[in-house]
């Protein structure tokens, strides 16, 4: 895989964890909190800035209440959450 298909995987992990967050309704803080993160590292993710750990994908996912696997779902026919 090169390089900017990572770029483009990882923006795109980030933009599916945003599009959670605001169908969920919960700020960027709240996610951090519910995730344990740091909320800077929650803003790199969704900015595409950060490649996630698989620990730290798993977080987020359980912060947002969705399983991992809803994280990498970026067809248009991805469940929202509910």
């Amino acid at each position: 895989m090169e390089q900017s298909e990572v770029d483009i995987f990882i923006a795109r992990v980030g933009e599916r964890v945003q599009t959670l967050r605001i169908q969920l309704g919960i700020s960027q803080r709240e996610l951090s909190l519910r995730a344990d993160l740091d909320i800077h590292q929650v803003q790199r993710i969704e900015k595409g800035e950060h490649s996630p750990t698989l620990t730290t994908l798993l977080k987020v996912a359980q912060g947002l209440g969705v399983d991992v696997l809803s994280l990498l779902r970026f067809d248009e026919d991805a469940e929202a959450v509910t």
